[in-house]
């Protein structure tokens, strides 16, 4: 999920606790600023720590000002066939193409095992906001397959779209049946996303601002771990015990714009239901199925409608 997602979740969960609304009530917020700072922790431990120390070994950098599919889908199947052959792990980088300040041109790489090729496809130039915006220039080779030697096993998606910013990781290793396993950025969701270590961080609070506090820390990113885990790609729950990432539970894709918009809005209800209530708020009289009505089942049904609208309108 999203930063704000995780930010929101952990200020909501923090809410859940008498003692945290009783001190920020008070004009204490150290509980709810370490709920929302816990919550998007193990996010800034792998994006601002872990990814700078990651080290690959394939960088493919596409020539802005000429645009081939071929020569990206030749560097990954490459990749692929000298993992295959060596027997050693590879990591490969594939950097996004910059076309102006606020523009990207986006592609996407397909692995296909049981066809044995990799293909890659250009698609719209997009700006920040993944907004699309005319294409800059007339592409030639704009769509291109390579052949590979080997079957590839994947753990997150079968297509890899790259886009805007920073390009993503692969990690291809062998596998025993002859097979490789391609794991979508491998420096993310490991140590940072591990109950154990998010115990261990909570331990470490309890030293500076007490149990409660620490009992904030560790809901808040347990909370994040859980919410990761409902996507595709999962995370390295047990670590230490553990090395790998368990597979998501494929409920909910992360990139989604609208799940995640729900998310944050089931946060703040459950927020401002907390406040109300612990509070003890005179002309607060909604009982949870109104405010479960009223808060969000009314709004999912008001987006849902204009959806439709703008359908038919097409």
């Amino acid at each position: 999920m999203k930063g704000l997602v995780h930010f929101a979740a952990g200020v909501a969960a923090t809410s859940c606790f008498p003692f945290a609304v009783e001190a920020g009530a008070n004009g204490n917020p150290l509980y709810f600023i370490l709920g929302g700072c816990c919550g998007l922790l193990p996010d800034i431990i792998d994006y601002r720590l872990t990814k700078l120390f990651y080290k690959y070994d394939v960088d493919i950098v596409p020539d802005p000002k000429n645009l081939a599919a071929t020569m990206i889908a030749d560097a990954v199947a490459s990749a692929i066939n000298h993992v295959y052959e060596t027997g050693r792990s590879v990591g490969v980088k594939l950097n996004t193409i910059r076309q102006g300040p606020d523009l990207w041109q986006s592609y996407s790489v397909r692995l296909d095992g049981f066809k044995q090729e990799v293909t890659v496809s250009f698609g719209d130039v997009v700006g920040a906001g993944m907004r699309t915006v005319p294409e800059c220039k007339r592409i030639d080779d704009k769509v291109a397959i390579s052949p590979i030697n080997c079957d590839v096993k994947l753990d997150y998606m079968t297509n890899v779209s790259i886009d805007i910013h920073d390009g993503p990781v692969l990690l291809l290793e062998p596998h025993d049946d002859n097979s490789i396993c391609v794991k979508f950025l491998p420096w993310h969701r490991l140590w940072s996303h591990s109950v154990v270590i998010a115990l261990l961080i909570s331990l470490l609070g309890a030293l500076f601002w007490g149990v409660s506090a620490a009992v904030v820390i560790f809901v808040a990113m347990a909370l994040h771990i859980a919410l990761d885990q409902m996507g595709f790609m999962g995370c390295n729950i047990l670590y230490p015990f553990t090395k790998q990432r368990t597979h998501g539970f494929g409920v909910i894709h992360a990139m989604s714009p609208f799940l995640n918009l729900i998310a944050v809005w089931i946060s703040i209800l459950i927020l401002f239901w907390n406040l109300a209530r612990y509070a003890k708020v005179s002309w607060f009289v909604i009982n949870p199925l109104g405010l479960l009505s009223i808060g969000l089942l009314l709004p999912l049904l008001g987006v849902k409608l204009w959806k439709m609208r703008g359908e038919l309108d097409e």
